[in-house]
Formats: structure tokens, sequence, C-alpha cells
């Protein structure tokens, strides 16, 4: 399982977003503040790939999804959408959790039953992504 602190575009030179909310160096605070937004939630985007075991059982598959979504709630996470695909990726798993521990959390309890492997990575929306360029460096 791999969690990324969030796409390469969102990154600056030798410079990486912090895996706590999303700040680029020096002050400011991250994009969403716990202070000033008590109930902010990130968002992640899971990649998922079946493994023999998810291929062996897959008629189960829809089954696993609903106990995950019950168990995501449960943590604490939200899940926005779970579909299954076509290509390189089996399923996609979009989801909210409070910060990066909590989401991957998640991600390492679904891969522990070992139908799947997956490849989380921390999005951000429009409003997020303009905060984070409006604080990376000028080169």
């Amino acid at each position: 399982m791999e969690i990324e602190g969030g796409s390469r575009a969102a990154h600056t030179k030798n410079r990486p977003l912090s895996r706590h909310g999303g700040s680029i160096g020096g002050s400011g605070g991250d994009v969403q503040d716990d202070a000033t937004h008590p109930h902010a939630m990130n968002t992640y985007v899971a990649l998922l790939n079946f493994t023999q075991q998810g291929l062996t059982n897959m008629h189960e598959s829809a089954h696993r999804a609903s106990a995950f979504r019950a168990a995501a709630k449960k943590s604490g996470c939200k899940v926005q959408h779970l579909l299954w695909t076509m290509g390189a990726h089996d399923g996609v798993i979009v989801f909210q959790a409070k910060d990066d521990a909590a989401a991957t959390g998640l991600m390492m309890s679904l891969s522990a039953l070992g139908n799947v492997h997956t490849s989380t990575m921390r999005a951000f929306d429009a409003a997020e992504f303009i905060a984070l360029v409006e604080k990376a460096p000028k080169m």
C-alpha cells in the first residue's frame, strides 16, 4: 500500500507537501487548518487491484464493499464513491478522512483482508489546490 502526500503536480521542486494536511514549507498553516476548520476532512483516492484471493472470491465483492463502508463510517471516515473499474485497476474508492493516519489505517485494514492491493493518494479540490499554488514559492 502506498500513501502519497498529493499529486506530483502539487509538489514543488524538492519540497513535497506535508503529510499532515498539505502545507508547503514555511508558516501559514495547512490547506485545511484544523483550528479554523475543526470538522474539515481530507479527500483521498484509492486505486484497487484484486489479489488472487479477491479474484477467487469475486462474487462476494459487493458484500465486502458494504462491510467496508460500515467499517469506514465507524472509524470516522466517509466513503464518497466505491466503484469497480475496467483497465489497469479493478476498483476506485474516493473517501474522506480527518488526516493521513486515519486514511492509512483504513486502507491497511482493507488490505489486511487479502482481497485487494491498494495505492492511495491525497486529493485536492479546486479551492484547496488554489491555496497550495498560492503558498508555492516562486522559482
